[in-house]
């Protein structure tokens, strides 16, 4: 199914020999013979119903699924995306096109869209994930797909991921699958709407059902937004179930470019000069109105007369928003090369890839390509995006990597915008807390010393945590000592120590004065203990008490220390409001 015949107009009729339903298309004006669609089976799967007549029918040599949604606008909008979808590659997207049907009086009535089969379709993906190992695949399409849904594992549905990644990694076609129904917004792209075609012993991916297409189209095509797919409001993005590593590629950044770069204008036309000949008034105004135009666009009184009118409106809309769509897809194919070019960079340091004819590409040559994107980055018109994860978790490093090379190619010195400036300022406000909270720990907690010699004691007396037991290793090869009466009363211990030189006392000393000097020096408050005499140093070897805790029990000058602190914090964050003010004032003056 390469190319579309050139269909003349296809009518249902009830065949009244068979007792069927038919649908017959003149396939070209000079043909001798129509070609008769008969009624073959019903509809099976998808999300909605096919209409009194709908169901597979079969002619002579294909075979095609027809089907009516009750939104009228809803089969414009399929109709249209293949035709969008075909003009770039016809061999991996489903053929769409009108039946008309007509009532007892005759009277044409809301048409049906035929979607034709591929002639050697092996399944949809998920089953031909199956199917290609020999497994029995599921009846129904698995739910949850590309999450960590605690419903994943209950499924079976991280195996089924697994078979799907293995074709993805395996056969041709998934980009050409996919890029185009970006372009018309259909994110409904799960793996019962994408399948495998065989050719000549060669498989390759193939794309049906565009009914979630063209609906609320804007400007920025947000392939991975949540927000804009929400669950049980429409089709969910599904365009995210799969991998990145499928879609940061050489073939996918080709693809992107190829639909970008194309010319859509007399697709657009021979389109809507199909949805005319098919469609009423009211059916083209509720298509105006799914693909999210104004309100006050389509505010023309409701009459066949001016349903030409009406279709031209909607027609340039239209051609409005795909270009302004390409030229987004432009923008994250240049946000895929970037990603190739830092992962290069990253594993042999050069900034480069290797593109589909296996030329390398620098990253240089990347931003004059897509010069337009990369001088809005540097103009602070738009923010440089990384589509790989490893990438954006380096953000910082490697934007500075990406826009020093741009500044260097183009010429052009960057501008600092809003977003920097409140990233630097948030930064220096998070680092000036953190000071802050540090000093306060101090104060409160100061670090203990601990001793660097054996038979050395540090005091510790400004910590509010229990002052510990010091039990010093004992010495090596050192006879030891007896231990006194009032010693053994005091600490029970069954461990000796050695005896403390004159030097290793002095030493002590000296450590432990400069130590209470240098805590009190630093600390605006005093502490009190169980008796009010100063807190001295004890030798050791002569008062047990030394190894009694000695912890404070009350702390003079704690609310000045939290008023001041509060200040400062008050104050810095003055200096923050009134910096934003002047930059952000700057940058509306630039």
């Amino acid at each position: 199914m390469a190319k579309d015949q050139k269909h003349g107009e296809t009518l249902y009729r009830y065949n009244s020999d068979t007792k069927n339903n038919e649908f017959v298309t003149q396939s070209s004006p000079n043909a001798v013979e129509p070609e008769v669609w008969q009624y073959k089976d019903a509809k099976g799967g998808g999300a909605n119903e096919a209409g009194e007549l709908g169901g597979v029918y079969q002619s002579l040599n294909r075979t095609a699924l027809f089907k009516q949604d009750p939104n009228p606008a809803k089969n414009i909008a399929e109709f249209l995306a293949s035709q969008m979808h075909r003009s770039t590659h016809p061999e991996h997207q489903a053929e769409v096109f009108f039946a008309k049907v007509t009532d007892e009086a005759g009277k044409p009535t809301h048409p049906y869209i035929a979607s034709i089969f591929f002639n050697n379709y092996q399944g949809d993906l998920f089953k031909y994930a199956y199917t290609s190992k020999g497994l029995i695949p599921p009846e129904d399409r698995p739910k949850f797909m590309g999450t960590q849904n605690v419903l994943v594992n209950t499924f079976g549905i991280e195996n089924t991921a697994a078979l799907i990644n293995e074709i993805l990694s395996s056969l041709p076609g998934f980009a050409e699958s996919v890029v185009p129904r970006l372009l018309t917004n259909d994110m409904d792209m799960h793996s019962g709407n994408l399948g495998v075609e065989v050719e000549n012993g060669m498989g390759k991916f193939v794309s049906i059902d565009f009914g979630g297409a063209n609906a609320s189209l804007e400007e920025k095509i947000h392939p991975h937004s949540h927000t804009r797919h929400i669950p049980g409001l429409g089709p969910t993005n599904h365009f995210r179930e799969y991998g990145r590593k499928y879609k940061i590629t050489p073939a996918f950044a080709a693809e992107c470019d190829k639909v970008a770069k194309h010319d859509y204008t007399k697709t657009i036309d021979d389109a809507f000069e199909k949805i005319a000949e098919y469609n009423n008034f009211k059916a083209i105004k509720a298509f105006g109105n799914l693909l999210g135009m104004p309100t006050k666009q389509l505010r023309i009184p409701d009459t066949e007369i001016n349903k030409e009118k009406l279709l031209g409106i909607i027609k340039e809309h239209y051609k409005v928003i795909i270009k302004a769509r390409q030229e987004d897809l432009s923008k994250f194919s240049a946000q895929i090369k970037t990603d190739l070019c830092l992962k290069s960079y990253k594993e042999n340091g050069e900034l480069s890839y290797e593109n589909v004819e296996g030329e390398d590409v620098t990253l240089k040559q990347v931003i004059k390509e897509h010069k337009g994107y990369f001088e809005a980055i540097l103009g602070a018109n738009e923010k440089l995006k990384f589509r790989d994860n490893d990438n954006s978790k380096n953000y910082k490093a490697l934007k500075e990597t990406v826009l020093s090379t741009a500044e260097e190619t183009l010429g052009i010195e960057r501008k600092t915008n809003i977003a920097d400036i409140l990233t630097k300022t948030f930064d220096s406000a998070n680092n000036k807390v953190r000071e802050v909270l540090s000093s306060i720990k101090f104060i409160l907690f100061p670090p203990r010393d601990y001793p660097k010699q054996e038979g050395m004691f540090i005091d510790n007396n400004l910590s509010f945590s229990d002052n510990p037991v010091y039990k010093p290793k004992p010495a090596q090869n050192v006879e030891q000592p007896k231990i006194n009466s009032a010693q053994q009363s005091t600490y029970q211990s069954q461990e000796t120590y050695p005896p403390l030189t004159a030097q290793k006392i002095e030493t002590s000393k000296k450590v432990t004065d400069k130590s209470i000097k240098s805590n009190l020096s630093t600390s605006p408050f005093m502490i009190k203990s169980n008796n009010s005499s100063p807190l001295a140093t004890t030798e050791l070897t002569t008062d047990p008490k030394a190894f009694e805790n000695n912890q404070p029990l009350k702390i003079e000058g704690l609310k000045d220390i939290i008023s001041k602190v509060w200040n400062k914090i008050k104050s810095f964050t003055q200096i923050i409001k009134e910096k934003f003010i002047s930059e952000n004032d700057d940058s509306k003056g630039r």
